[in-house]
C-alpha cells in the first residue's frame, strides 16, 4: 500500500531530512539546498512531495496526502482538526508566534497598551490571520477588521484594529505601514535587528508535528502502514513523543 506524504521545505527541511535518515528511512533528493520537489524514499512504499509548511495541513486535511509534517502553528492556523490527527510531536523547529511593536515605544509593553492607543486604526500585519483574529478577540471582545485579497474590506467594521495579510518580510512593515506585527520567531534576533520588541505571545513552543488524514488512519491497509511509519519515527524524535491531539488543538 503506497502512502503519500507531504514534506516541508524551508527551515524545517534539513532537520526533517536528518530525522528521517535517523529512523532508517533513506530518502533521495531531500537534502538541504536541493531543488527537487519530488524526493524518493529508496526502500519504502511511500510517495513524497515538498510543500511550504503553511500548505501541508490543508493537503492532508483534503485527503490528497495521507501524512504530512508541518508546524503546530500552521496546523492551528488552518483550522483543519476535524480531518487531521496530530500523531507525533517531532520536536523540530521550535518557534513562538509573538506580537511585536517598535522598540522605541516605551509606553507600549503589553497587548492591552497597544489596543488602547488613541489611534483611529491600529494596523497589524501577519501571515496568521486566524490566530491573530482569535488573539485580538480574546483581548478586546471585538472582531478586528481584515484586509486580504480573499476577505475584502468589510470584516469587523466596528473595530479600530485592522489585520493585514502579509506575504513575507513582515518585520519590515512597522512603523510606517503598521503599528504591530504578529510573526513567528525562534530567538527574536530578526525582530530586534528591525527595531522591534516582543510585547505578548500568541502561541508558545510550536514545533513540527507528524499529522495524518483521519480517513487514511481508518483505511484497512493505510492505517497499519501509517502506524508502522509512526513507530519508526517515535524512538528518534528529540522531544515530545506525544501521540494524539493536544488538549487545546484548535483553541489557543
Amino acid at each position: 500500500m503506497n502512502i503519500k506524504i507531504a514534506l516541508p521545505n524551508g527551515h524545517l527541511q534539513e532537520a526533517t531530512s536528518r530525522l528521517l535518515k535517523m529512523a532508517g528511512l533513506a530518502i533521495k533528493g531531500y537534502d538541504k539546498g536541493t531543488r527537487d520537489y519530488r524526493p524518493v524514499f529508496e526502500a519504502e512504499e511511500m510517495t513524497a512531495k515538498v510543500f511550504r509548511p503553511q500548505e501541508i495541513p490543508l493537503v492532508v486535511a483534503e485527503g490528497s496526502y495521507d501524512l504530512g509534517i508541518s508546524g503546530r502553528d500552521w496546523l492551528l492556523e488552518c483550522r483543519c482538526e476535524d480531518n487531521v490527527e496530530d500523531m507525533l510531536d517531532l520536536g523540530l523547529g521550535r518557534v513562538d508566534v509573538v506580537l511585536a511593536v517598535p522598540a522605541a515605544w516605551d509606553k507600549v509593553n503589553t497587548a492591552e497598551d497597544l489596543f488602547q492607543m488613541p489611534l483611529d486604526n491600529i494596523r497589524i500585519w501577519t501571515e496568521y490571520l486566524n490566530l491573530t483574529r482569535d488573539f485580538v478577540f480574546r483581548k478586546t471582545n471585538v472582531e478586528p477588521k481584515v484586509r486580504s485579497p480573499w476577505e475584502g474590506i468589510g470584516k469587523g467594521g466596528w473595530s479600530k484594529i485592522c489585520l493585514f495579510l502579509s506575504f513575507g518580510v513582515t518585520e519590515a512593515k512597522p512603523p510606517e505601514d503598521a503599528e504591530a506585527i504578529i510573526d513567528n520567531t525562534s530567538s527574536g534576533s530578526t525582530l530586534r535587528a528591525n527595531g522591534l520588541k516582543i510585547i505578548d505571545r500568541v502561541l508558545e513552543g510550536s514545533t513540527a508535528r507528524l499529522i495524518a488524514n483521519r480517513l487514511s488512519l481508518r483505511h484497512p491497509e493505510k492505517g497499519p502502514a501509517i502506524e508502522s511509519f509512526v513507530s519508526r519515527l517515535r524512538p528518534v524524535v528529540p522531544t515530545g513523543r506525544r501521540r494524539g491531539p493536544s488538549p487545546t488543538f484548535g483553541h489557543i
